[in-house]
């Protein structure tokens, strides 16, 4: 088991794309910074029967609820897929349960990419 760490690119300084390579069963991901707004949350990979959600709170370390509106009904993936959020400045974490012989990819960007 083990703790898979974002990486964060940020070109701009302020609008990162944060990354989450290869989560495989019995894996967990770490949290990371989201400072706000609209973003694109796109997972690909085999899903091996996992199911993945991506969890938010307002405060590191916080408990985490998946009803708020980054995982409303109809969000969670079992398969390739492309989610459009907007949520207020907190941060977030990708959860894959279930499934066996999985390696998913997770990418948030920003809607927007400009200063």
């Amino acid at each position: 088991m083990a703790v898979i760490a974002h990486s964060r690119d940020d070109p701009q300084g302020v609008y990162p794309i944060l990354t989450w390579s290869n989560i495989t069963e019995n894996d967990t991901a770490d949290e990371a910074e989201w400072p706000g707004g609209e973003g694109f949350m796109e997972v690909t990979g085999d899903f091996g029967g996992a199911i993945l959600t991506m969890e938010f709170g307002l405060t590191s370390g916080s408990r985490y609820n998946p009803d708020t509106d980054i995982s409303p009904d109809g969000t969670v993936f079992t398969e390739d897929g492309l989610l459009k959020f907007d949520l207020p400045r907190g941060f977030v974490l990708p959860v894959a349960t279930g499934g066996s012989s999985q390696s998913v990819k997770v990418v948030i960007l920003p809607a927007r990419q400009e200063k």
